[in-house]
């Protein structure tokens, strides 16, 4: 690892950044206005607790869902595949829709009176600002090629990294670029969601020529380099970062996959736990006050402890995870995977609880609002989701659990069948001769 110790001129201006600077477009007590529900994507929210009932569910006239909801100004924001759609998050009906160029775009955020989402392919396309109140125009900004972890929006102006190995920071009053992260991109490549926290901007990406993976840590003023880390071993695959209480934590790959945490003054390590398989961008690590909470992209959700990184547990659902990221509500871990299936998991046992499937496609990450969870599936359903109180929960190991009697078993039945197919080989050539 490396770390970038920033100079004191620097360490003194992320300070008075930090004291002096706008403040950070957060969450309301009942709003997920962001991907991961605030800049630094903390993803937790008092929800409700299962097991759910749908409350309502629609359909995008638009085309499915291709990207996380959000909620702020009063709306349940998503981006469909040929029009954003602003629905009331209480009946699920249109407030307005405007139609969008067809195009990767990753989640929506809801800045103050603005919705900013991107659309279009290759060179065209676009980050597009909208009055949150009706869906007029704001204004548009053009950006190098297409964004999968979509805008964060934090103080004054939103931030988008795009395909093509771009950073921009964008003035979130007319749309334009206050500076742009590296100047000259020469094989970088980002699917990430921008973190920002503490004056910082993070980005994870992929340098894909040297085929590894990095994080950098920027000026959130400026731009400039703070302090990054680059692992010495090969390998592709990153989740966006995320930030909790001073520790940042990113999914990477150091010859194998594991989540790394840093120290988000300076870039100190703090700790690396190995897990099963690589991310992508759409993953975002959870970081609370005690646990952290991420999914790699086969479809593994961990618990890990915030001190050291120790797996308290790991939990299988069935569809990888390349569309989405865990969220907590309560305490519960909210996760949608690519089969379609919505999963609970008790952040405290680690066994499903509930489990409901929304299509035979990707659930994207889920938002959170008070007495509700809003669901995006690619599949084509938008759906809020309640507590109910005449529901049932479950109690379910993950599939990858070693159950050791039954695992004795099944190898004394499988010996068992395995002795008979030799006998009845060996046998052939005598009946034969018979």
């Amino acid at each position: 690892m490396r770390a970038l110790v920033p100079p004191r001129p620097l360490a003194l201006a992320l300070l008075l950044s930090a004291i002096w600077a706008p403040s950070s477009v957060t969450a309301q007590e009942d709003a997920w206005p962001v991907v991961g529900r605030t800049p630094a994507h903390e993803a937790v929210a008092e929800g409700p607790a299962p097991p759910y009932r749908v409350a309502w569910e629609t359909e995008l006239p638009g085309g499915p869902p291709v990207a996380p909801p959000v909620l702020g100004a009063g709306l349940l924001v998503v981006v469909g595949r040929s029009e954003v759609a602003a629905l009331d998050p209480e009946s699920g009906e249109s407030v307005w829709s405007v139609a969008r160029v067809e195009g990767t775009g990753g989640a929506p955020v809801v800045a103050g009176d603005l919705v900013l989402f991107v659309e279009g392919e290759g060179d065209d396309a676009t980050v597009v600002a909208l009055t949150a109140s009706d869906g007029e125009p704001a204004w548009r900004a053009e950006i190098d090629s297409p964004s999968s972890g979509g805008v964060t929006a934090a103080g004054e102006r939103a931030y988008v990294a795009t395909r093509a190995g771009t950073l921009y920071a964008l003035d979130l009053e007319d749309g334009s670029v206050a500076w742009t992260f590296p100047e000259d991109p020469s094989g970088e490549r980002f699917e990430s969601a921008p973190a920002v926290t503490e004056g910082l901007v993070l980005v994870s990406g992929q340098d894909v020529p040297d085929r590894a993976s990095f994080l950098v840590a920027l000026h959130e003023e400026t731009g400039e380099r703070v302090w990054s880390y680059r692992p010495e071993g090969v390998g592709l695959g990153v989740s966006s970062p995320s930030e909790g209480e001073g520790l940042v934590v990113v999914g990477t790959v150091d010859g194998r996959p594991g989540a790394s945490a840093f120290d988000a003054s300076d870039g100190a390590d703090r700790w690396t736990t190995e897990v099963r398989l690589p991310f992508t961008g759409r993953q975002m690590p959870i970081v609370t006050g005690s646990t952290v909470v991420l999914a790699d992209a086969g479809g593994h959700v961990y618990r890990l402890d915030r001190d050291d990184g120790e797996i308290l547990w790991t939990f299988r659902v069935p569809g990888f995870l390349l569309g989405g990221s865990p969220s907590i509500s309560g305490e519960t871990v909210v996760v949608g995977d690519l089969s379609g299936q919505l999963s609970a998991i008790d952040l405290e046992s680690g066994l499903l609880v509930w489990k409901r499937s929304f299509g035979a496609d990707r659930v994207h990450a889920v938002a959170v609002n008070g007495d509700r969870i809003y669901v995006a599936a690619r599949g084509g359903a938008v759906a809020a989701i309640e507590h109910d109180p005449g529901g049932e929960l479950i109690e379910e190991p993950s599939p990858t659990t070693l159950f050791l009697g039954r695992a004795l078993l099944n190898y004394a039945a499988a010996s068992v069948l395995v002795g008979a197919a030799l006998v009845l080989l060996l046998r052939l050539p005598r009946m034969r001769r018979i």
